[in-house]
């Protein structure tokens, strides 16, 4: 006869595994977890998009990375300028069945590394700023945001590419968007971790 044994998942460091109780070491035990949900969020296209990290709350699970499509979907929130061609960061939360997208926010001329929710569903994303993408000819459209740490580009910053941090309420739009340092052209940074 079968009896069940309530296993949790525990973290430990970057690993996953599994939490067990105090069970019948005479007897078998089986572990089979149970797949939720697994979806793509990308369109159907021939174009580099692609998970960086993702977290999640009681209310949904949210993702981001870089796509470089110009037809990503989005619903709700604030969809800002994709760059043309160059990558964008998307930031996507979606229910926690997995069954529609809450919303979705492109931050153009980026690409988004980390993210990081708090208690009100904010979410916060670091990453890099493809200075040098405008340099190449195409519009930078990363949004910046007025009273922040850094929310312009010198007119000599030259090509370079440096870390961000972007809060997102709790519907998807842009509370506050900062680049993490002034312009050096021999030491570019990248912001690829977030802590909350």
């Amino acid at each position: 006869r079968q009896s069940i044994v309530n296993a949790t998942y525990a973290l430990r460091g970057d690993d996953v595994s599994f939490a067990l109780p105090s069970y019948d070491h005479s007897r078998s035990l089986v572990i089979d977890p149970a797949l939720i949900f697994s979806t793509f969020i990308t369109t159907n296209c021939q174009c580099g998009s692609g998970v960086a990290d993702i977290t999640a709350d009681s209310t949904g699970v949210y993702i981001t990375g870089m796509t470089n499509t110009t037809s990503f979907p989005a619903r709700l929130g604030t969809t800002l300028t994709l760059g043309n061609g160059s990558p964008s960061t998307f930031v996507t939360k979606i229910d926690p069945t997995g069954t529609h997208v809450i919303y979705s926010t492109i931050l153009g001329t980026s690409i988004g590394y980390a993210i990081a929710v708090d208690a009100f569903e904010n979410a916060y994303v670091s990453g890099l700023a493809m200075i040098d993408y405008a340099d190449a000819g195409y519009p930078f459209a990363f949004p910046l945001t007025s009273g922040v740490f850094s929310g312009s580009i010198p007119a000599n910053a030259g090509p370079a590419s440096v870390g961000y941090a972007t809060k997102l309420g709790a519907t998807g739009t842009v509370s506050y968007s900062t680049l993490l340092q002034q312009y050096d052209v021999n030491n570019p940074a990248s912001n690829s971790g977030i802590v909350m």
